[in-house]
């Protein structure tokens, strides 16, 4: 009797489907793990950029909070206020301060360059002398002009932040700076900055733009000019005036120092340099002005003339 042949196995075409599915699942499974695997390099940069973007903020902070006054009479931190071009002159907090710079002031300039997407950082180098009260170049960004803000080799200094889009295509709608408070109209009466940052790595590609970064920095040591202010009592009898300066103040919290005229001018004559002060005596029957000029410790003044002349009694 003859037995029948082995039937076990697979056809040709069992194993080029059997095939084909392995390699559909393969491909499958290959393509999931790119693009989870390039999700995730793509918020790995988010990330870097996000923090990149934060320590940039955050010195930027540090610099506008020790920001000195242009000179000890004049108020007002920020000397150039744009909306991608700031500079004012900051307090260095490293390094021996010169013998003629105690404060080891320098000129400190954050500058937005749209067409690269660049925010630049560029100081000046303490000197033997405070910085001067006029601002180093800003006529492009970042300077070329002022040696000081030059590296040794002769490029200029320093990349802060790449990929920043606020005024990329020439956007003027993402300010990277804004002012307060509401309705200034001079630099000195700027007293906060606020920072608006976008950062793009590749823009109009993955992985997109990260999320605005925003922090507002209030100057803190704004300078503010005193309020002069007093009330004058005539005295029947004496000829004689009492002025009273005690309502004069400073916002600054500084003390103050009071010089008194007998004019509407804060000139000629002081009469005394008391914060209260009786006058005369004088002619009477009359009239006569009265004016105070206070002065704060950092050197600003005020004037404030008496409304109308006072009677003598």
């Amino acid at each position: 009797m003859t037995r029948l042949a082995e039937q076990r196995g697979v056809t040709l075409i069992e194993l080029l489907v059997a095939m084909t599915i392995t390699t559909i699942l393969m491909g499958a499974v290959v393509f999931i793990l790119t693009i989870f695997l390039n999700d995730s390099r793509y918020d790995t940069l988010r990330d870097q950029a996000q923090s990149d973007a934060r320590l940039a903020v955050d010195r930027l902070s540090h610099d506008l909070r020790s920001a000195a006054s242009t000179t000890a009479t004049t108020p007002g931190l920020v000397s150039l206020a744009g909306s991608y071009d700031l500079a004012f002159q900051v307090v260095q907090p490293t390094g021996t301060a010169p013998s003629g710079n105690g404060a080891n002031q320098i000129w400190a300039r954050y500058c937005l360059n749209g067409g690269t997407n660049t925010l630049w950082r560029q100081t000046t180098t303490p000197s033997t002398t405070s910085p001067s009260s006029s601002i180093p170049d800003t006529s492009n960004c970042p300077s070329t002009s002022n040696q000081s803000a030059l590296k040794t080799n002769g490029s200029p200094c320093c990349v802060e932040l790449s990929d920043v889009t606020n005024e990329i295509g020439g956007d003027t709608t993402r300010p990277l700076f804004t002012y307060g408070p509401s309705g200034w109209t001079s630099t000195s009466q700027i007293k906060l900055v606020q920072v608006n940052v976008y950062t793009d790595l590749n823009p109009g590609h993955l992985p997109g733009p990260t999320p605005q970064l925003t922090s507002g920095i209030y100057l803190r040591n704004e300078l503010a000019y005193p309020i002069s202010l007093f009330t004058p009592t005539a005295n029947p009898g004496a000829h004689t005036v009492t002025l009273d300066g005690s309502a004069s103040t400073d916002p600054n919290g500084q003390a103050l120092t009071y010089q008194w005229y007998n004019n509407s001018a804060c000139s000629g004559t002081v009469l005394a340099t008391t914060e209260q002060y009786t006058a005369g005596p004088y002619p009477y029957p009359g009239t006569q002005p009265f004016s105070l000029l206070v002065t704060n410790t950092g050197g600003l003044t005020n004037c404030f003339t008496y409304p109308s002349s006072v009677t003598i009694k």
